[in-house]
Parts: C-alpha cells; structure tokens; sequence
C-alpha cells in the first residue's frame, strides 16, 4: 500500500507534515509529541512495529509530524511545543483534509494527546484508543514501582548527589526547573523538589521537556467523566513507565474499555503485535460509522 506525503500549511506561518496510507474506513490518526525522535520517514511508515499494525488495522492511517518534526515548521516558541498545541494542530490537518471525523490512537504521551484532544474537540472523533497512559501524571511519578519517578531505586544514588550538592553550593532555585544529572539523565524539580527523571537527547530537548513538564505537574483524572467519545484503553501489564494500575483508572471514563495485555511492558506493538492490531480493529469496526452523503 503506497504512502503519501503531504506538507499542509494549516495557517500562513506553519506548514505540518502528514503521511497519508491507505484510502478506505475507517480513518485512523496518529502523532506523538517526540518520537521517534526526528519526526517520522517514509522508512518509519515501512520499519516501526506501532505503525505497520495501525497500517493493518485502519482503512487510512494518517502520521502526523508536531511542529519541530520532520518538515513541519520549527518550533518558534515554548507554547508551539506544549500538548494543546499540537491538539488544535491536529484538528486543523483533519479539517484541511476534509474527514469529517476520526479515529485517534496514542501512545505514551501521545495518549495524553488524545485525552486532550476528546475533551476540547469531541465532534471530531469517532472513536479514542489510548495505550500505555495516565490521566494523572503528578500520582504516578510518586510510585517507585515507576522508572520515571525520582523514588524508583535505580535512581537513588542521582537523587541523593543531587542533592547533596545542592545543599552545599546553597543552591536554592525556585519555580519548575529542569537540571541535567548526567549524559542522557534529567531531573524535573520543583522548588529543587525532583518530581521526574527523564532520559531526555539533545535532538527533542525543548519538546520532551515541554510535554514531560506538562505531564509531570497536571492532572485531568477530574475531567475523564467529561470524554462522550467510545474510547479503548490499552494497558501494558509489565508497563514499567506507567505501572498498568495508573493505567487502568482511564477506564473511568464512561463507556471505556479496557484491555490488559498480559505479555506487554511499556510498547504493547511490539510485545503482542498480532493481538495490538486485531483488538484495534475489533475496536474501530464496532464504532465505525458510515458517514451519510447529501
């Protein structure tokens, strides 16, 4: 199945790079805010395990690149980096493409993406598939069963030079603040408080940190009561980013369901391929419906 390339400029200052595969329903979309890291490739839709089982699952699949990726426009400020951002983003590629509605899936962040994403434009979708994801970061990162909390063991000893060093030089830094341990390892302070560790590269810096930022320090667990959307929640059971248990409260959102994968950690594509795309495309079948004409 031939991939398209197209380079929508979705208002007279940002153009955003869309792959396009497939021509039937349903329609499936696509994004996350940092990965892969340098946006995806005609050779990423051809190679990642995640997107050959959406291709297999979806009638048309659409990738989109966030601004800073691939060809899209470059990040011209902090706010062109933040989740809402790449929201309204992705309604306008959809209205410039003229689907009348959607169906979204992400992974990771990209889940909180399209949390974000039922909640400020719910007329724009069919359906919300969510994979490997919290509704409520602050929590999760207090769980030392997390690799992203600073209570997890195998950053104790970080923890602890960081802030003996601290305490020494008197460094008293207010506010949020990112600080760089060592190559590859970053902490999320607040106050010098750490509230995440993060394995951050140079390439996405300025977006990782904005969409781990946001994850870090906001909460929409109140508002999930709010999603009208259907909406299929995927939870990796050896999930060792987002424990399945933080996982599993997305299935309070009304009318959520929910799917443990048994074998899976964090990239339930790659884990359990065959079982990721069939249930999606149960999933999609049973919410899809035929748009009317005329």
């Amino acid at each position: 199945m031939p991939v398209k390339q197209i380079l929508l400029a979705i208002d007279k200052q940002t153009a955003i790079e869309v792959f396009i595969t497939g021509e039937q329903q349903p329609v499936l979309c696509t994004t996350h805010p940092f990965a892969p890291a340098t946006g995806n490739t005609f050779s990423t839709l051809n190679t990642n395990s995640y997107l050959q089982a959406l291709r297999r699952a979806a009638g048309t699949l659409v990738v989109v690149n966030p601004r800073g990726m691939g060809q899209s426009s470059p990040l011209k400020s902090p706010e062109d980096a933040t989740l809402s951002c790449l929201v309204e983003d992705l309604e306008k590629v959809r209205i410039h493409l003229n689907i009348p509605r959607w169906n979204f899936i992400g992974g990771s962040s990209g889940g909180d993406v399209g949390l974000l994403y039922a909640l400020s434009h719910p007329e724009a979708l069919q359906s919300l598939i969510v994979c490997s994801t919290t509704a409520n970061g602050p929590r999760m990162l207090e769980d030392e069963q997390s690799i992203a909390s600073p209570n997890h063991p195998m950053w104790a000893q970080d923890i602890a030079t960081f802030k003996a060093e601290a305490a020494k030089s008197g460094d008293q830094r207010t506010g949020y603040h990112w600080h760089n341990r060592r190559p590859g390892v970053w902490i999320y302070l607040k106050d010098n408080e750490p509230l995440m560790v993060a394995p951050l590269v140079g390439t996405q810096l300025t977006r990782q940190q904005a969409a781990e930022a946001m994850f870090a320090t906001s909460s929409i667990a109140e508002q999930l009561h709010s999603i009208t959307v259907p909406t299929l929640v995927l939870c990796g059971k050896n999930d060792p980013i987002i424990p399945c248990h933080h996982c599993e409260m997305l299935a309070d959102i009304p009318h959520a369901q929910l799917v443990t994968f048994e074998q899976s950690g964090h990239d339930i594509a790659d884990d359990e391929p065959d079982l990721f795309c069939s249930t999606i495309q149960r999933f999609c079948s049973l919410t899809h419906k035929p748009t009317k004409k005329g």
